[in-house]
């Protein structure tokens, strides 16, 4: 139920920069429907398990993020826009019969499987454990986002992202350390100190095993208030992962915030309804720029 995650070195007209621009406007669509977060995920699931089986011409591409956002909606949402009303997102660039026959050709290709392991359920899993801290799972919503558009992360496991994603979170607003699972595992408290976390300045980053990704410019964490011992032990033992794990995808996901803010989704958490996360993470991000030089 994954794609490929070398699927565009694959293909002939479409490249990661094409993905990464249909994908914004996806989040455009998305966010103007109003649907929930699931459907977003599963539709660029969908269209990234297609892409991986076929060769899509590169004027046909936008026919395709549209018809998987109608196939995902249909999955997901109670309330499901109408076919004209993705025709219309798309600036009526295809005719209603032409999204009906894409939907089917699509859904021919995936064999009609419809679900995969979304990031969102074991983002919620993972949010169980930290009390279902609201501002602590909307900075790893806007984190997910990132993850589940760039298409760096199409090799991690979605269990992994959603882990990387707390994880970051967690630190971005000083609510403590991530400790090994095998601490809550056998049962033994880990000491109680402050030692620096791992400098993942020193993280090289391989994504889908293609092309290492440039390590982070990130500082070494700073010492941080701990929370007890035992919460922080539930936390990795409800993600699944333990800090070794979840450190790569963490490093990949401060290069992002590093690079040239990504426009949709930045605006979309920058509003009052996600609690301006995204200008949080941003300045974090400077803050901790800013100290190290």
């Amino acid at each position: 139920m994954m794609p490929n995650p070398a699927y565009c070195e694959l293909q002939k007209d479409i490249n990661h920069r094409m993905r990464d621009v249909l994908l914004d406007w996806m989040v455009e669509v998305h966010q103007s429907f109003k649907m929930i977060p699931e459907t977003l995920y599963l539709a660029i699931n969908i269209l990234d398990r297609y892409l991986s089986l076929i060769q899509v011409p590169s004027n046909t591409l936008q026919l395709a993020g549209i018809t998987a956002l109608f196939i995902a909606a249909k999955v997901e949402e109670i309330a499901i826009p109408e076919i004209k009303e993705f025709a219309y997102m798309a600036d009526n660039a295809y005719s209603l019969e032409e999204i009906r026959r894409a939907e089917r050709h699509v859904l021919q290709k995936i064999n009609f499987r419809l679900s995969y392991p979304n990031p969102m359920n074991f983002l919620r899993r993972i949010s169980k454990a930290d009390d279902y801290d609201t501002l602590s799972r909307t900075v790893g919503k806007y984190l997910l986002e990132i993850a589940i558009v760039d298409h760096r992360f199409m090799g991690f496991a979605p269990s992994l992202i959603a882990a990387g994603a707390m994880y970051l979170a967690r630190h971005i607003l000083n609510k403590g350390i991530w400790v090994r699972r095998v601490a809550y595992l056998t049962k033994r408290r880990p000491p109680l100190n402050l030692t620096p976390f791992v400098d993942t300045s020193q993280i090289t980053v391989f994504c889908c095993s293609i092309a290492p990704a440039p390590p982070p410019p990130f500082p070494p964490f700073p010492p941080t208030h701990r929370v007890l011992p035992s919460q922080d032990a539930t936390l990795a033992h409800y993600a699944g992962y333990d800090e070794e794990d979840i450190l790569p995808v963490v490093s990949l996901m401060v290069v992002y915030i590093s690079e040239p803010i990504h426009e949709s989704l930045y605006k979309k958490y920058a509003g009052k309804k996600f609690s301006k996360v995204s200008v949080r993470v941003h300045e974090w991000y400077q803050s901790r720029k800013n100290g190290r030089q």
